[in-house]
């Protein structure tokens, strides 16, 4: 399913670039719509760089669960959100899933050692997020009931300071 859908966005690209090409400057018009021949070229660029950072976007989030299970393994039932660049100096690793279970359920998941794959449980069994370590890593998993029945789960992995 995942090669059909980069099949499709790769389709749509070419096309929009096509479409772009002929009719927003170089072609023989000189003018389309509201466009004049510069101002349609300098949009034809826009939507190059815009497509490129789009089709970056959903690179990422295609890899996200690869990227994950090298550490953990992914929650089984969540699907990748939205992929959003770690901002931290830490040098963090983020990934973002949702699932229509409950924070409950993901909880009890990643209780159950083969899950773990190694890794310990430092928090306690009640607070709503868990942290996991192994070796000098901490692999921290917040989960979130959102308001339409989706439930967000984040994992941050961080080094630990010696």
């Amino acid at each position: 399913m995942i090669f059909s859908t980069i099949t499709f966005v790769l389709f749509i690209v070419i096309l929009v670039c096509v479409i772009l090409t002929h009719y927003l400057g170089f072609s023989s018009k000189d003018e389309f719509l509201f466009f004049n021949r510069h101002h349609a070229q300098a949009f034809f660029f826009l939507c190059l760089f815009l497509l490129t950072v789009v089709s970056y976007i959903l690179w990422r989030e295609y890899r996200a669960p690869s990227e994950l299970s090298v550490y953990v393994r992914p929650y089984e039932n969540a699907k990748v959100s939205m992929w959003i660049p770690s901002i931290s100096k830490s040098g963090s690793k983020n990934w973002t899933f949702n699932t229509f279970d409950s924070p409950q359920a993901v909880k009890e998941y990643y209780f159950r050692k083969k899950n773990r794959e190694g890794w310990e449980i430092r928090t306690k069994e009640k607070e709503r997020f868990l942290v996991l370590e192994k070796g000098n890593l901490d692999l921290t998993i917040q989960i979130r009931e959102e308001k339409n029945g989706k439930s967000d789960i984040v994992y941050t992995l961080e080094e630990r300071a010696r």
